[in-house]
């Protein structure tokens, strides 16, 4: 199988699994903010925030793992695959040590003394923070299991973990909403364990089927260690400026104002999360193939590549932040019944954020390919950390509670202009071929598309809130994709398209 069939399998695997973690998830978040209540779900968000500050160093870690073994991959039999993988294993065990001692001492003293919660509410925050940091604990050392199983594009077996996960998480979400006792304890425990599912797998599966990749053997060479850890910590560097960007503004929001507004920025980030995993499904299935052709020697392809990601990335969350934009207050009536204040107003900018971000999807990939990344990383962390000072001293002053938001577009405009600067560094990158190939077609397509959302949510109006949402969001799809389609591709890729539609079609009229 070739390298773009390879892709389209992969990415149409991820489709798949991306459709039945929105269904399910959607549903799930309904429930558990039934469940628990606002204000304990509000508080869940808080504390989880803060393991999710440290768990964030180790999720981020997996694009270490699945860098050095797709690079190893790539130089075919000159490759040490079981060395490399032992390396990388070792090393997130010391950092699974260092966070569970980190969130057992700092992240409790912080929920003790910091936590802007009612005083009879810390014991049961403290209790999810623990539970929480097992989990965390355990989910970093499967890093290296999951970034193999990225690096041999095994995306199939990792969809039916990830289905079968959310599938599990519904069903004991419901038993939870019939649960008499202290149902956020209890919620807890049941996110711990439903969590570590899907790592467990994973690992169970490479002791199975990559034995010799595997098979624990010590490396002794400081040298690898070195290197990788090297490499690790201007990753980590770049995690804790992310760390800051997401799970640190909740943290943020909170010092200002209570746990209902955690609430609202808590639903608005699912939304965001949900949207973002059909650029995220593209991005997995071609990352793997990106670094490999880089470890081969082909720059160019890795470089060909990331444009038109960028490109079709682009057209992807276009049509879902358009669709949700257009019929947003209903959506959220539909789902939650009752949805938080203000959450409307953050799904909004995050939208709005996730589609800017686009535009430099693989970027990441192909500059972490050239093994690089000090200046990279530097320059990254400095324009993100200035995210939760500026929201401080913004929200100080007494400004919106959306203004943090608004600063993390601005700054997202910022990290996509200094990446180019890296690219056009270290590769043959251009921003002559980015501007045709990318951001020309995006402009094109996105004024189309704001007069269809004016149209749309200010001009054509219907009673019936679930009639409403079907028609309009029906026409919203089918004018994106014709819009996208004779606009924003080229003739080359609008003849395939088309040629695969007639092929669909003959096949169902017979």
């Amino acid at each position: 199988m070739n390298d773009n069939r390879k892709i389209i399998l992969n990415t149409a695997i991820l489709y798949v699994k991306l459709i039945f973690s929105v269904l399910i998830g959607l549903y799930t978040s309904r429930v558990i903010l039934l469940a628990l209540g606002v204000a304990d779900y509000g508080l869940y968000a808080v504390v989880g925030g803060v393991v999710s500050l440290m768990n964030f160093f180790g999720t981020t870690m997996l694009s270490t793992s699945y860098r050095f073994l797709a690079i190893e991959m790539g130089k075919g039999e000159k490759g040490n695959l079981n060395k490399v993988y032992n390396t990388v294993f070792i090393i997130h065990v010391v950092l699974a040590i260092f966070l569970l001692l980190v969130g057992e001492t700092i992240g409790c003293w912080y929920v003790d003394n910091f936590l802007n919660v009612d005083r009879t509410q810390i014991p049961d925050a403290l209790f999810v923070l623990h539970w929480s940091l097992i989990a965390c604990g355990l989910s970093v050392i499967a890093v290296p299991s999951n970034g193999l199983l990225v690096a041999r594009e095994k995306f199939l077996f990792t969809a039916i973990c990830e289905i079968g996960r959310m599938v599990l998480k519904l069903f004991m979400v419901i038993l939870l909403a019939h649960y008499i006792g202290n149902r956020l304890r209890m919620y807890a425990m049941i996110i711990c364990v439903i969590n570590l599912t899907v790592p467990v797998c994973n690992m169970i599966y490479c002791r199975i089927k990559e034995q010799e990749i595997v098979r624990f053997r010590f490396n002794q060479s400081w040298k690898d260690y070195k290197k990788i850890f090297s490499y690790c910590g201007w990753i980590m560097l770049g995690s804790a400026a992310c760390m800051g960007q997401s799970q640190g503004s909740s943290i943020i929001i909170n010092l200002f104002f209570n746990t209902v507004m955690n609430a609202a920025y808590s639903v608005a980030v699912q939304v965001n999360g949900y949207v973002q995993m059909l650029v995220r499904s593209l991005g997995q299935a071609t990352i793997p193939q990106i670094m490999k052709n880089y470890g081969s020697g082909n720059a160019e392809r890795s470089l060909h590549l990331v444009f038109v990601i960028c490109r079709y990335s682009f057209f992807l969350m276009i049509v879902p932040v358009a669709t949700l934009i257009i019929s947003l207050d209903k959506i959220l009536v539909l789902w939650l019944k009752e949805p938080p204040a203000y959450a409307s107003g953050f799904i909004f900018f995050m939208l709005i954020n996730a589609l800017i971000y686009t535009l430099e999807c693989g970027f990441d990939a192909l500059i972490q390919s050239t093994g690089n990344i000090k200046n990279n990383q530097i320059g990254f962390s400095l324009i993100q950390f200035m995210l939760l000072p500026v929201a401080y001293m913004l929200y100080s002053h007494g400004a919106s509670v959306y203004s943090i938001t608004i600063v993390n577009i601005i700054l997202s405009v910022c990290v996509i202009l200094f990446h180019c600067y890296i690219l056009q560094k270290q590769t043959n990158f251009t921003y002559l071929e980015y501007f045709s190939c990318t951001i020309y077609p995006a402009i094109k397509v996105f004024i189309v598309i704001v007069g269809l959302i004016i149209l749309l949510r200010y001009v054509i109006k219907i009673d019936n809130i679930i009639v409403s949402v079907l028609l309009k969001s029906i026409m919203a799809v089918s004018s994106m994709s014709f819009s996208i389609c004779y606009i924003g591709l080229n003739k080359i890729e609008r003849g395939y398209i088309i040629k695969a539609f007639k092929k669909m079609s003959g096949r169902i009229l017979k």
